[in-house]
């Protein structure tokens, strides 16, 4: 979706600090190199110091964003997402990409407080949520509805699911934290927002 974002941002001030909110094995980051000059990789703790398979092995994030900042013309910080609770980074732009979908609603209202802190006035938050997958909603039932979504067992934990069919309960709690609206480039598979922050 990064490509949408871009035909619409095409002629606005340009995005120089940007995060990737929930950034988890770093899909994002050979496009977002190309689309900030400083970006802040956040996530958890315990996500920030886990391995990503590249090239055959298992690499930790940290080295694999060192490296790729070095032979690019972006500087990259991992930020834990504690951290980033705590900042005011005054950022451009902050993307989350398939996060909202995955977390309960208190975590969900958290990581939205945490990007309106850390954006400039005016700042973008884009969104990217996958929605109505069938092979997720139809194992959706009364028996495992948990808060506002349902949880699945997934090899020994449990996963999270909340289907964003309509957009009017995330929008609730983006407009409450200080977000608004400005253009929803939605698809039926994809919950596709551009928010500013006031």
């Amino acid at each position: 979706m990064l490509p949408v974002f871009r035909s619409y941002l095409d002629g606005a001030l340009p995005l120089r600090r940007v995060a990737d909110q929930g950034c988890g094995k770093l899909r994002n980051l050979a496009a977002l190199t190309g689309f900030a000059r400083k970006l802040y990789l956040v996530d958890t703790q315990a996500q920030i110091n886990s391995t990503t398979v590249r090239w055959g092995r298992h690499v930790p994030l940290t080295a694999l964003a060192r490296d790729f900042g070095a032979n690019h013309d972006t500087t990259i910080r991992l930020l834990d997402d504690a951290s980033f609770a705590r900042s005011r980074l005054e950022l451009d732009a902050v993307l989350s990409v398939a996060v909202y979908d995955v977390v309960p609603r208190a975590v969900r209202a958290q990581i939205i407080r945490d990007a309106h802190r850390n954006l400039r006035r005016d700042g973008y938050l884009l969104l990217v949520v996958p929605r109505n997958d069938a092979s997720i909603t139809q194992r959706c039932r009364p028996t495992n509805r948990y808060a506002d979504g349902h949880v699945f067992a997934n090899r020994r934990a449990l996963t999270f699911y909340r289907n964003f069919a309509r957009r009017d309960a995330l929008l609730r709690v983006l407009t409450k934290a200080g977000f608004a609206l400005e253009a929803d480039l939605s698809t039926y598979r994809y919950l596709t927002l551009v928010l500013r922050a006031r």
